[in-house]
Order: structure tokens, then C-alpha cells, then sequence
């Protein structure tokens, strides 16, 4: 599965009037929030935060119905 590239505008949280750090760690949060099973990965460049993605792997467990399913 590809990587799920995450959003994040400097500029619509200060539009938005909430301090640009604190709208970033919501949105790191959140990735975390939304996976069951898979990685979030931040890369940083002269300590800035530049990109966030995020990665998530689907498991099924032998024999189940669900799997079956998807076969």
C-alpha cells in the first residue's frame, strides 16, 4: 500500500488564528489516531517538520470469515 501523503499549510493555521505548532501536532495526532496497524513517518530538514506520511497494513486473521472474503 502507498504511502499516504498528509497536508499541512503554515498559512490556513495562521488564517485560521490558531498558532501554526500547535496546528501541526494536531495534524501528526491525528495520522497516529487513524491507524490500527502501520508506521507514521515525519521528515525533518533543518529542523523543520517538511513532509508527514502515513502508512497503514490491513490484517486478517487465518481462517476467518472476512478473509475468506476478500480471496
Amino acid at each position: 500500500m502507498k504511502p499516504q501523503r498528509l497536508e499541512f499549510s503554515p498559512n490556513a493555521a495562521a488564517d485560521s488564528g490558531e498558532p501554526a505548532q500547535h496546528s501541526l501536532e494536531k495534524v501528526i495526532l491525528g495520522a497516529i489516531r487513524a491507524i490500527r496497524y502501520g508506521s507514521v513517518e515525519i521528515v525533518i530538514h533543518d529542523s523543520r517538520v517538511v513532509q508527514i506520511e502515513r502508512s497503514e497494513k490491513l490484517r486478517w486473521d487465518r481462517g476467518s470469515a472476512e478473509e475468506a472474503r476478500f480471496l
